[in-house]
């Protein structure tokens, strides 16, 4: 499962409005191999997978392609305006 930053989540929390959308979150679908797209959303598709402890979902191709990744935050990310996601590599060839 992709490792969600405590930095990540707050600024996931600030992005959204959950006092109205209490389900509000970034939503992360695979594109291609080298893709994904970002973008908020009200509240998760029903087939999502759900990262636990945050607002933040994955289509089924996303989780699998992520799942030795990290989505982290500027420290101080008050505006989000810096995600980072780190795909982790295979050694393997």
């Amino acid at each position: 499962m992709i490792a969600v930053t405590s930095n990540a989540a707050r600024a996931v929390r600030r992005m959204t409005n959950t006092d109205t959308y209490p389900d509000a979150g970034l939503s992360i679908r695979k594109i291609d191999d080298k893709k994904f797209a970002f973008s908020i959303v009200p509240a998760p598709a029903d087939s999502d997978v759900a990262v636990p402890g945050t607002n933040v979902y994955l289509d089924q191709p996303a989780a699998a392609a992520l799942k030795h990744a990290t989505l982290d935050a500027d420290a101080n990310a008050t505006l989000a305006r810096h995600l980072i996601l780190d795909k982790a590599t295979s050694s393997k060839p």
